[in-house]
């Protein structure tokens, strides 16, 4: 069997320059930020601005949200997907990384801040009383198919709510997912103005002051989002079933606004910041190449070996050999471009393992400092605490002397009444005496007139049968008087009337009597 011709010196030399020359390509700091700076800007970003601009004030709470419809419940056909809406808003959220906004806009009085994806995907983030609202959107939809707030996740399919996540990523049962309909409405109906308004209203520059203060926080959001799809099995095998396509789609957008992440924390002097972002774009540029199928080995040329081809033409050895060496050499060039790409991919592999330190000592950091923020706040809130339980006692003994000064009000106007009651009484009763005296008084007296009056008629009649009486008797003695004379003579009643003149004087006597007895007023 035919040797094949040994790899010449030049060859080998030539070998060992090439991994020479291919390790120290990607451990140039220099070169790799002229690489990232070479990378275009997202095409609607706007500079941030140093100018002192409102953050605007906060969006209103789902509950202060104007009420609608609720948004129509359906049902996943294949279940197995329903951890496609969170995934596709996360992995839209990781590719716009730690890259300030693009743009914003004043809707009344709020300025929500707008990420869009040179594809035209849209990112809309609002601030509210309990933390950051977002809105995703696909290209080329109005709708989104996403908002999450800082409890709950709405995944939507064309307006139709799919899908409710909790903020720990899980899935929520159907009947819970029919009881958020109400809320999903309103928020369709306000991701439909916010779109309109990202689209056509006009656009201001995000101020750098307002940015840098919500960038940590915003930072803080997205690794806690990272921990919500690594803890939830099924949503971490759904992201790495379609972890490849979904990479390389957002491929291109990461490495945007990777790049230009490193370039605004470098103009903010945020070393580490700039120097992560750094790394995050360097190390897509190297998925890229080799996802992309740049730096393959070429075809090797010419005529192939006695193990696969042709052999050279008769009385030419000479050729033969040169296409014989120039073989060796491609296939010598293309073993160190192969090992020289294991070298990257360790490389890489070191990169992304730092990478990731870096990020979990950052999240150590963070995890320190709102420790001590939640330290400090406690003790702020012990503090807070106390005071209000020394106002609380000291308004109590406030509370307690009013009431003790009301109750002594009290009692004095109690003994006030009951005097002013005892008086009343006592002046009634004496009213009551004084009425019963002159009412016994008046009865007194008319018993009195009554006595006189009777006595006075009884004298009177008295009066009447005395003179009736007399009368009688008057008139009695008359008629006694006249019976002796009228059985005598006329003459001799004469003679005896001359001769009797006593006789009538005694009975002139009796008529003078008896007028003296007779009452002054005549009888009746």
């Amino acid at each position: 069997m035919q040797q094949l011709p040994s790899i010449p010196r030049h060859a080998r030399s030539w070998f060992a320059a090439s991994l020479a020359v291919l390790a120290l390509v990607g451990c140039n700091k220099a070169d790799q930020q002229s690489a990232v700076d070479q990378v275009a800007p997202p095409q609607a970003a706007l500079p941030l601005t140093t100018a002192d601009l409102p953050a605007g004030s906060d969006a209103p709470a789902v509950q202060a949200l104007p009420g609608g419809p609720p948004a129509r419940v359906v049902r996943l056909v294949d279940p197995s997907q329903r951890y496609a809406y969170v995934d596709r808003a996360y992995r839209m959220s990781d590719a716009f990384a730690d890259a300030p906004p693009d743009y914003s806009f004043d809707y009344g009085g709020v300025r929500p801040w707008i990420w869009r994806s040179n594809s035209g995907a849209y990112r809309v983030l609002e601030r509210t009383p309990g933390g950051e609202r977002y809105y995703y959107y696909e290209a080329g939809e109005d709708l989104p198919f996403l908002i999450r707030d800082p409890d709950y996740a709405y995944g939507y399919d064309r307006g139709q709510l799919v899908v409710v996540y909790d903020r720990q990523g899980r899935v929520l049962p159907y009947d819970a997912i029919d009881r958020r309909a109400d809320f999903a409405g309103r928020y369709l109906a306000r991701a439909s103005g916010l779109f309109q308004a990202a689209r056509n209203a006009r656009r201001e520059a995000v101020a750098q002051a307002n940015w840098i203060a919500r960038q940590r926080e915003l930072a803080t959001e997205r690794r806690a989002w990272q921990d919500q799809q690594a803890r939830e099995a099924d949503w971490r095998a759904f992201h790495a079933l379609h972890d490849a396509e979904e990479h390389d789609r957002w491929a291109d957008e990461r490495l945007r606004r990777e790049s230009e992440a490193a370039r605004v924390f470098r103009m903010i002097s945020d070393s580490p910041a700039a120097d992560r972002a750094l790394n995050e774009a360097r190390n897509e540029q190297s998925w890229m190449r080799q996802r992309r199928g740049q730096g393959q080995p070429p075809a090797g040329p010419g005529p192939q070996s006695q193990f696969g081809g042709s052999s050279p033409p008769p009385g030419d050895q000479a050729q033969a050999a040169r296409q014989a060496q120039a073989q060796a050499q491609a296939q010598a060039q293309a073993q160190a471009q192969a090992q020289a790409r294991s070298q990257a991919q360790q490389f890489q592999s070191q990169q992304i393992e730092a990478g990731r330190r870096r990020d979990a000592a950052m999240q150590a950091r963070d995890q320190e400092q709102r420790l001590r923020q939640q330290h400090d706040q406690l003790q702020a809130a012990q503090h807070d605490a106390a005071v209000s339980r020394a106002q609380a006692d000291q308004q109590a003994a406030q509370a307690a002397r009013a009431q003790a000064a009301l109750h002594a009000g009290q009692d004095r106007a109690a003994a006030v009444k009951a005097n002013a009651d005892r008086q009343a009484a006592r002046a009634e009763n004496q009213a009551r005496r004084e009425a019963e005296r002159q009412a016994a008084a008046k009865a007194s007296e008319a018993s009195r007139q009554a006595a006189l009056s009777t006595q006075a008629q009884a004298e009177q009649e008295a009066r009447r049968q005395a003179a009736h009486q007399a009368e009688a008797q008057h008139q009695a003695d008359r008629q006694k008087a006249a019976q002796p004379a009228a059985s005598q003579p006329q003459g001799s009643e004469n003679h005896q009337a001359g001769d009797h003149q006593p006789g009538d004087h005694k009975g002139h006597g009796h008529d003078h009597d008896k007028r003296q007895g007779e009452p002054d007023h005549p009888h009746p």
